[in-house]
């Protein structure tokens, strides 16, 4: 069995380095309602395709968390959010959103899902790695200097 401690992932690591993660997947919930809510009424009610609804939707909802990150998860100053920022932001989520596209894609066009299914078994497995990559590398204040 691996020590955890011998790792250097002691309870007090991982409780400083995961306390804003609750928040994050708050977050995560209203882009992802807001990507769902968004993308059903482009696609059903307004006819759009359901593709190219779910990817202007989720550009969308990327916006709305960036900035809800940004203020509540990672609690940075609306004064210290630069357009820099927001481009590393979408540059991470655009090589992230070209797997999850493919995702949809593939389940819903290849195998027959529904698209909101589709979405949804997509969106959920990958929020642990989206925060780590967003502590990390998006909202660190260190490197954001």
């Amino acid at each position: 069995m691996v020590d955890l401690i011998k790792i250097g992932l002691t309870k007090d690591y991982l409780l400083l380095r995961f306390k804003s993660y609750p928040y994050f997947i708050l977050v995560g919930l209203v882009g992802a309602g807001s990507i769902l809510f968004l993308t059903y009424v482009l696609t059903d009610l307004l006819k759009f395709w359901y593709f190219s609804s779910y990817v202007f939707a989720t550009v969308s909802g990327w916006t709305l968390v960036f900035v809800l990150n940004h203020k509540i998860t990672f609690q940075l100053k609306l004064k210290d959010l630069r357009f820099r920022h927001y481009i590393k932001f979408l540059g991470m989520y655009g090589v992230i959103g070209l797997v999850n596209f493919t995702a949809v894609f593939v389940l819903t066009s290849i195998f027959g899902l529904y698209y909101i299914l589709s979405i949804v078994l997509v969106v959920v497995p990958v929020s642990v790695f989206n925060f780590l990559m967003n502590q990390h590398y998006i909202f660190n204040s260190n490197l954001n200097k």
